[in-house]
């Protein structure tokens, strides 16, 4: 949505366009600023005057105003006046200096400068438009309206729910936690902008509990992951973004492309895929037997993608495999698949690459799925926190646990194809070109540089059992700690019991009660984690600011 297409006549006048309609009434009509106040109080009341209001005054409207203020002015100017006001919108400059407007009527003529011209009227300021927020995001629904509105009446009948900062906090109790307070206050962050964005991750569970969430939401943040100013810093910049890139307001028009930074866009490379176009960010790394590049639909309409193309023509057979293996994933009808969905990759579009002929998939980018193990890898070289590998076992366990109702093996879980959410705390997988049904085995899915990810029946070809992903994830897990996945050596950092677990379930011999269950297995890990370091709670993990 553009600023042309938004309807602005509701908005009300900021104060700087209060002062320049005085400005330009005195100026036009030649009356002090004091009599154009009494003027413009005949014409809008005491109210603050909408832009619809001002665009729809006439020359009668003036004319009566100035009789029955007293003020003597020429018909002629009573319709330059008139003539002026329709012309007066959201993206009209005003001086930085004296505040003057930019518009003027010279007998009938209608003239309007730009922005950054010097001020004709006092020569030492700029003319500048005045930042203004055309409409606000309702952190009730998420819904665009119009920022003078203060409450949401829809949403739950027969309540006033607030939508604006001043009115949320009395409707609280009448306090914020202070470290949230600052929080927000250091990122320039609204409150309801802050309740909007979380609302996409924490407050979906239903009307009935959303707005109870809200009020636990600000007074205790720590109840959903907010335990120190840090994390709070870092949600509070994240929800700042999201209203920025939701909320229209008079600035220029973002450029095509605002994700692409550093580089002029028409340098970049482009491929056409499946009848659509597509502009080439950069290189992600290198696959198996593909290239994984960064891109966008080169559109209006642009969407940030991921591209996996085929090194040859060879894999294209491979690459449907793994396309066809997501369809499936998607059709499931076990538990937790519409979960599951949303973090599996999405294929946008198949084909080839009309330029070299090779075969090409189209993947839909995954926000802030930026970064894999192995760059976590690389950015922690001694090994992350174990608290930190704790919660990324979780979360592979619990996707593991849902591939195991489905009864399909990833047998391709290595640091490269396991995808981190550092901030949510999410763990996905990519590569799906091995994926088979328990009993099936994977082809060509032993790579020199993956070997000592693969348990024992895939080294030998066999079929992927429940235990084959299973074997894989832990591998990675004493990979990223710092440990060697061939042997299941790790740091003496690591505690007894967790590296136990670690080494029992990689399987580098038969020795050990193993649990074939990944969900068993993930609520028995989680009460030796909890025994070890105490009840769960969130901890910050800082990767790179950069983008995959």
């Amino acid at each position: 949505m553009t600023s042309s297409s938004i309807d602005t006549r509701a908005l009300l006048l900021p104060p700087s366009f209060t002062t320049a309609l005085t400005k330009l009434f005195a100026r036009q009509i030649g009356a002090e600023e004091s009599g154009v106040a009494t003027l413009l109080h005949a014409i809008f009341g005491d109210a603050t005057p909408s832009f619809g209001q001002v665009q729809s005054v006439s020359v009668s409207d003036v004319q009566s105003a100035c009789t029955s203020a007293g003020v003597d002015v020429a018909t002629a100017k009573i319709r330059e006046i008139a003539a002026l006001l329709p012309k007066i919108t959201p993206s009209t400059p005003v001086c930085d200096r004296c505040g003057e407007s930019s518009l003027a009527n010279t007998g009938g003529k209608i003239f309007s400068l730009d922005v950054g011209i010097a001020c004709p009227f006092c020569t030492d300021g700029v003319l500048a438009l005045v930042p203004m927020k055309l409409r606000k995001v309702a952190w009730t629904d998420g819904r665009l309206v119009e920022p003078q509105t203060a409450h949401d009446l829809r949403v739950q009948p027969g309540s006033s729910i607030p939508l604006d900062d001043t009115a949320i906090v009395p409707w609280i109790g009448g306090w914020v936690d202070r470290g949230l307070e600052s929080a927000l206050r250091d990122a320039g962050t609204p409150i309801y902008g802050f309740l909007a964005y979380m609302r996409l991750a924490y407050l979906t569970r239903g009307e009935a509990t959303k707005f109870a969430d809200a009020v636990t939401l600000l007074q205790q943040p720590d109840v959903f992951g907010l335990h120190d100013r840090a994390a709070m810093i870092r949600v509070a910049n994240a929800a700042r973004e999201f209203l920025e890139t939701r909320e229209p307001t008079n600035a220029p028009p973002r450029p095509r492309f605002p994700f692409i930074r550093g580089v002029d866009p028409d340098t970049l490379s482009r491929v056409e895929i499946a009848g659509r176009r597509y502009i080439i960010e950069g290189r992600i790394s290198p696959g198996d037997k593909s290239d994984v590049v960064r891109a966008a639909w080169d559109d209006p309409l642009t969407e940030r993608v991921v591209i996996k193309i085929g090194d040859n023509e060879n894999v294209a057979g491979m690459m449907r495999r793994e396309v066809a293996m997501l369809e499936r994933l998607g059709r499931s009808a076990v538990n937790g698949t519409p979960f599951f969905r949303k973090i599996l990759p999405e294929v946008v579009a198949t084909g080839t690459c009309a330029s070299s002929g090779h075969p090409a998939t189209v993947f839909r980018y995954k926000n802030r799925y930026d970064w894999t193990l192995a760059d976590a890898m690389n950015e922690y070289r001694d090994g992350v926190d174990p608290r930190t590998m704790v919660w990324m076992w979780n979360r592979t366990l619990t996707l593991l646990a849902w591939l195991q109702l489905t009864r399909i093996a990833h047998c391709a879980i290595v640091p490269e194809h396991m995808l981190l959410h550092p901030v949510n705390h999410g763990v996905t997988l990519i590569d799906w070109s091995y994926a088979v049904p328990f009993g099936s085995s994977p082809a060509d899915v032993v790579e020199a540089h993956h070997a000592p990810f693969h348990p024992p029946e895939i080294v030998r070809g066999e079929g992927a059992t429940a235990e084959t992903d299973i074997a894989m994830s832990a591998r990675c897990m004493i990979a990223v700690l710092g440990g060697n996945p061939e042997d299941g050596a790790l740091p003496d950092s690591v505690p007894d019991p967790i590296a136990e677990i670690l080494r029992v379930h990689a399987r580098y011999d038969e020795s050990g009660t193993r649990i074939k269950d990944a969900l068993e297995l993930e609520k028995t890990f989680g009460k030796v984690a909890e025994g070890v370091y105490g009840p769960r709670k969130y901890l910050p993990f800082e990767m790179p600011r950069r983008s995959r």
